[in-house]
């Protein structure tokens, strides 16, 4: 379940065309992407209805463990380059401190200046961009999964506790 579909309870499904090929990679590929899914919704809404665009993203937390990789999933989500730090795995709450820390010291700066000019200055950084078939790629399954949305929802109604 994820607040931002409009399904708050979660039903694990796997929905495939019939020609599509079933492996392990294929397999937690499909749940990866399901989880950026919901990241893009988000960003979607940001976006779309709140007026933000985005040149990057800099990522941070456990799903950054193998760094490249999640890396470039994200890109090919958002459609933007993703920034890793070197310690983008470590730490829990990072993107909150940085906003306190933002709050406490801006003044009268602009998130981003503090960020490129302050946290990020002196940071070893790696950058990727996903290539154009990755993210046409994604964005056929982001279409899908919205698809699959209403699935979900049904098998919820069908199988309440």
């Amino acid at each position: 379940g994820e607040p931002v579909t409009h399904v708050n309870e979660g039903k694990l499904l796997m929905v495939r065309e019939p020609d599509s090929i079933l492996n392990l990679s294929n397999f937690m590929r499909a749940h990866i992407n399901s989880l950026l899914c919901t990241i893009r919704i988000g960003v979607d809404i940001l976006r779309n209805d709140e007026h933000i665009k985005l040149n990057k993203v800099v990522g941070h937390g456990g799903f950054f463990k193998s760094i490249e990789p999640s890396s470039l999933l994200l890109s090919a989500s958002l459609s933007v380059p993703v920034i890793t730090l070197k310690s983008a795995s470590e730490g829990g709450p990072y993107g909150e401190a940085i906003l306190a820390a933002y709050l406490i010291k801006k003044d009268n700066r602009s998130l981003e200046d503090f960020l490129d000019n302050e946290i990020f200055i002196k940071q070893e950084s790696n950058e990727v961009m996903a290539n154009k078939e990755d993210i046409l790629g994604f964005e056929k399954f982001f279409m899908n999964y919205h698809k699959t949305l209403q699935i979900e929802k049904e098998c919820i109604k069908t199988f309440k506790r």
